[in-house]
């Protein structure tokens, strides 16, 4: 009597149900509960539809397709009577697998030893006629090939292939499943559940911990080695992020394949990269340079760039580019959105590809980027025009480069990198910074100045001496004038030795200087150096002229002479041919300053009515151009709130100013706008009669005070102390 467990087909005992699964389920299996669903969508037999149902899942190494893959295949036990896992990275494997699984089936191989050929042939030609419901799991495949002499032809039959490469993927599947890393979310508790670790939010050991997950893209298999190098040493989360954040290719390198994978992180895109052909590997070493969130294809592929590397042509050859990044596209080292135009790259793939290089790779891929990025936008360092060079027409395509910007700054600090051509890399990190400034983050770009100024490129020459103005711009706008001045000096005396005493751009820093002056409260001084400047706009010609009259027009204000501030005021717009209206319209962000400065010369001509109009029109005009929060909005909102409580309309006063508050709390660089607002609502509380209130609110405002670094004035509890920790214009 023939077993239960065996079947009679083709002349032949097979035994089912038959799997051949090379893991059990694994307990440390986590997440994926929307993929594990799709999955059983798509592939569980349906008695309804007799069809072969096929997925693919693709996605970098080591992002969790072949345990996706382990969980369906252990988890449908009962769906599938066969059930069969098909390493299939090569022929020699594939065909070994097919020849075992023949034998655990059962199938009869007659009196001839088979090779693998005839066993794969045998097993497929079974499962068209078999009419059984089954189940194969071919992993990990590098081409489309390979499958297709052993692909059946039944209806009743579940595929599911896992493969690096997408094309691969939409070749021979119906749906198709791009499997990325863990979200930060679902990452940090995978962490917790590998590790056995729980911290509670808000701690250091939490806020650890989370950066581990970011450092690690929340790549499952990351996860998994690092969580067992954790437990292996005791190591708190903190601990932990010390030792990775000084060792991490040793940590990444170290360790056993862990089990239930193929490889570990060491290997598991070592095979790929080997096998890159010469454009590829450039381009995977270029990319190894920009931030690995999202690359602007533009960058790479700019003509303009300037780069005369044969080993760099590829770049500026459209088919060529094609071509190279379809190599890593291929191996899911890079991903690239088409509605972007841009390419994605994991962090530990770049870090791989990064510690992979020889010094003279690293040196070309870094000097190299430093063209690609020093090209990718508009350059106006060396220029000077109407606006000062002023970058706010092409604010777009620096926001794209200023991220790989900041990437580079921290890879060649890392790894303490020089670059050849130093003064090009300081260049890019001066108009970078310039970027930062113009976009009111005055913290971060003095920053990246001072970082531009420490390479070594020569402080007094025409590359650095921008740099040094700017510095100054900067400070001004932190409220130190002190600071500014001393980097306006600094400029002043390096241009001396570039150009002639008597040219414009001398006459550029004679303004920077006398705006020091201005803010410090010095008007004689101030008067002094823009007679200076003056002389040489009017034996040079009028470049430049309206500015000087914008600076002269603040300085007059300063000075209690509002009338004289007026005529110099439209002096500076007559000289650019332009109306008041115009201003208004105009998108270049200092001619809202110059609507601020008429509202206040309108006030102090008593103008009241027409100065709040003004002053409201500028918070709109600002956040039309630089956001709905920031400095400059905050101080017009301020400037509307002092003309309210001065007209008595203490309610919608207290309104813009709590709005400051809001917007400037926690913020960087705005420290003075929410210690300045606080205390002015607490002086409105006191003399609402509301002491408690009152106490508050100061009490606030000194915190505040007290976290702004470089502060230049004695600290005073008066409204004008306060006032001080603001500049006294922000053009």
């Amino acid at each position: 009597m023939r077993r239960l467990n065996e079947v009679e087909s083709d002349g032949g005992d097979v035994k089912l149900p038959c799997h051949m699964i090379p893991y059990g389920l694994n307990p440390r299996f986590f997440g994926r509960v929307d993929e594990v669903s799709r999955v059983k969508e798509v592939l569980d037999p349906q008695e309804s539809k007799d069809k072969l149902r096929v997925m693919a899942i693709h996605g970098l190494g080591g992002v969790g397709k072949t345990q996706l893959a382990l969980h369906y295949a252990n988890t449908s036990l009962r769906s599938y009577e066969i059930i069969a896992w098909i390493p299939s990275e090569t022929q020699i494997k594939m065909t070994q697998a097919l020849s075992a699984f023949a034998k655990k089936l059962g199938l009869p191989t007659g009196d001839k030893v088979e090779n693998g050929c005839q066993a794969s042939l045998k097993v497929r030609d079974w499962l068209n006629t078999s009419g059984r419901q089954f189940l194969l799991i071919f992993d990990n495949v590098d081409t489309i090939d390979i499958l297709l002499q052993v692909w059946p032809a039944g209806n009743k039959g579940s595929i599911l292939i896992t493969t690096r490469s997408p094309s691969v993927a939409s070749n021979r599947a119906t749906d198709i499943m791009h499997l990325e890393s863990f979200t930060a979310e679902i990452g940090l508790e995978a962490l917790y559940s590998l590790t056995g670790i729980r911290s509670t939010d808000g701690d250091d050991s939490a806020a650890a911990a989370k950066e581990i997950c970011y450092l690690l893209g929340g790549l499952p298999l990351a996860m998994v080695q690092v969580s067992e190098f954790i437990r292996d040493h005791s190591y708190s989360y903190e601990e932990f992020l010390l030792k990775y954040q000084s060792s991490a290719p040793k940590i990444l390198a170290r360790g056993e394949i862990p089990i239930e994978y193929n490889h570990s992180l060491s290997t598991v895109w070592e095979l790929s990269l080997q096998k890159l052909p010469p454009d590829p590997k450039v381009l995977q070493n270029l990319i190894a340079f920009f931030d690995p969130d999202g690359i602007k294809q533009r960058l790479l592929t700019n003509p303009k760039s300037g780069l005369t590397d044969d080993r760099l042509e590829f770049l500026i050859d459209e088919f060529g580019f094609g071509e190279a990044l379809s190599a890593l596209l291929k191996s899911s080292l890079v991903n690239r959105s088409s509605a972007h135009k841009s390419l994605i790259v994991h962090r530990l793939v770049q870090a791989t590809v990064f510690n992979r290089l020889s010094k003279d790779e690293v040196i070309f891929s870094l000097d190299s980027t430093v063209k690609l990025l020093s090209n990718g936008f508009p350059n106006t360092w060396k220029k000077s025009g109407p606006q000062q060079g002023h970058g706010w027409a092409s604010w777009e395509t620096c926001s794209e480069v200023l991220p790989h910007v900041s990437w580079l700054i921290g890879l060649v600090k890392k790894h303490k990198l020089k670059s050849n051509d130093p003064e090009l890399f300081a260049e890019l990190i001066f108009r970078s910074g310039t970027y930062l400034w113009e976009r009111e983050l005055p913290a971060a770009a003095q920053s990246f100045l001072a970082y531009g100024l420490s390479l070594g490129v020569d402080r007094d020459g025409p590359t650095c001496n921008p740099a040094l103005r700017i510095l100054g711009h900067v400070a001004l706008d932190m409220a130190q004038p002190k600071a500014a001045l001393e980097a306006y000096a600094e400029t002043l005396t390096a241009r001396l030795k570039l150009v002639e005493p008597d040219s414009p751009e001398i006459a550029n820093v004679y303004d920077s200087i006398a705006c020091s002056y201005t803010e410090m409260n010095n008007v004689t001084k101030s008067f002094e150096y823009l007679n200076k400047a003056m002389e040489i706009r009017n034996a040079k010609g009028s470049r430049g002229k309206a500015r000087t009259c914008a600076i002269l027009a603040m300085t007059y204000l300063r000075a209690h002479n509002p009338d004289q501030a007026l005529t110099a005021l439209n002096d500076c717009w007559r000289l650019q041919n332009l109306t008041r209206e115009e201003i208004s319209a105009s998108k270049y962000p200092k001619h809202s300053g110059d609507i601020v400065l008429l509202s206040r010369i309108s006030y102090a001509q008593g103008k009241k009515e027409l100065a709040l109009q003004l002053a409201s029109e500028s918070i709109n005009i600002r956040k039309g151009i630089l956001g709905h929060k920031g400095p400059r909005v905050a101080d017009s909102m301020y400037l509307v709130a002092c003309m309210l409580r001065d007209s008595k309309k203490n309610t919608p006063a207290a309104n813009l100013l709590k709005e400051v508050v809001d917007m400037s709390r926690g913020v960087v660089g705005m420290e003075g706008h929410l210690a300045r607002a606080l205390w002015a609502l607490g002086v409105m509380d006191e003399e609402a009669g509301n002491r408690s209130g009152a106490e508050e609110f100061k009490n606030r405002a000194r915190e505040a005070r007290s976290k702004i670094e470089g502060r230049e004035w004695a600290d005073e509890d008066t409204e004008e102390g306060f006032a001080r920790l603001v500049g006294y214009m922000l053009w």
